[in-house]
């Protein structure tokens, strides 16, 4: 079974990305990296709760490890997935099963494929 994920790069979508390639004949993977803080836009109450949040997810996933799926992976900057040409990820539109967690929201053409 062939499996695309668009997805993030926090602990718990990598867990999942790890998890998936432990049930995947392939496993291709598209990450929307995000930071934890932005520094100019949260205020002081949202740094202690997505501090909190990071510290949570270290503890129920584990640190951050170098992904190894059965695949291809692309990183991208937040918000460019729907900027991409599909031919920029052919790799990964060849698949029987998407998969959407946790990546920014997507239209254009990639939202035209995926329904």
């Amino acid at each position: 079974m062939r499996l695309t994920i668009f997805t993030s790069n926090h602990p718990r979508h990598l867990s999942f990305i790890k998890k998936l390639s432990n049930i995947s004949d392939e496993l291709n993977v598209v990450i929307e990296s995000k930071t934890y803080f932005s520094e100019h836009f949260i205020i002081k109450d949202e740094k202690e709760y997505f501090y909190k949040m990071k510290n949570s997810e270290s503890k129920i996933f584990g640190e951050i490890e170098p992904l190894e799926n059965n695949g291809k992976t692309i990183f991208l900057n937040m918000g460019d997935l729907s900027k991409l040409k599909l031919n920029t990820i052919d790799f990964a539109l060849n698949s029987d099963i998407y998969i959407v967690f946790g990546c920014g929201f997507i239209k254009g053409d990639l939202c035209d494929f995926l329904i």
